[in-house]
């Protein structure tokens, strides 16, 4: 199990942070990524996690450990492009495909790729479940941007109209080995209804303050039942690793 580093065991992280908060940097290394600071776009507490690194600290973790150089990574929410820079530079930008259903975030990843030196295969669009037969969906958009996400009716904030991609769409039309979810809440819907085709490797975060532990004990029998094997010894807390033969 890989476990979340409280604040006060940042350590050296802790110290880099405190340069950074004193010098209010508008540029960052994270894990070997350069990142541009957006203060105008986010809101405090976004800068104030990456200024910590916590931001896919576990996924950046996993990323590392279970990428292998054959594989194609599709990244489902791909945010400010931290994770697929990183997979781009093991196994190259071609093998790399995101999907991000914010448009405002996609600058911000463009810059990130720029800075980064790598170009992988983006697409504005909200990945949904083979049940989803819908060309647009609603989307929330969030000043935390990690929280924006398909719209419910209950949920506040300004709501857009995405383009909708089916995740066996987005699987057939890029045959990745390896598939990469942070859909803050919709991963249950579509893990239990879609065909994963001929993935190998799955790292998916889970949102239990938005699921029911139903849908994820529903979610988890699925993957299970497809040849899926979930190994704790890639997991941290939220964020799960499976994998297949």
């Amino acid at each position: 199990m890989i476990e979340r580093e409280s604040y006060k065991s940042l350590g050296w992280r802790g110290v880099k942070y405190a340069v950074r908060v004193l010098l209010r940097r508008k540029r960052i290394r994270m894990n070997g990524v350069a990142i541009d600071i957006d203060r105008a776009g986010w809101s405090r507490r976004m800068v104030r996690e990456i200024y910590k690194e916590n931001y896919e600290r576990a996924e950046s973790i996993i990323l590392q450990r279970t990428l292998s150089p054959g594989d194609r990574l599709l990244e489902i929410g791909g945010a400010l492009g931290f994770i697929a820079v990183q997979a781009s530079k093991i196994i190259g930008d071609d093998r790399v495909c995101v999907y991000e259903a914010n448009p405002n975030i996609l600058k911000n990843a463009a810059e990130t790729f720029r800075r980064n030196g790598v170009n992988p295969q983006v697409r504005n669009a909200a990945v949904v479940s083979d049940r989803n037969a819908a060309s647009k969906v609603r989307f929330r958009l969030c000043e935390d941007f990690w929280a924006s996400a398909l719209f419910k009716d209950e949920d506040a904030g300004e709501v857009i109209e995405v383009d909708a991609v089916p995740l066996s769409q987005a699987v057939g039309d890029f045959s990745p080995t390896y598939v990469m979810m942070d859909v803050e809440g919709a991963e249950t819907d579509i893990l239990t209804n879609t065909d994963m085709g001929g993935v190998k490797k799955l790292c998916v975060e889970i949102h239990p303050d938005k699921t029911s532990p139903k849908a994820i004990s529903d979610m988890v029998r699925v993957l299970l039942e497809k040849g899926f094997l979930l190994d704790f010894s890639f997991c941290a807390r939220d964020v799960l690793f499976f994998s297949r033969p």
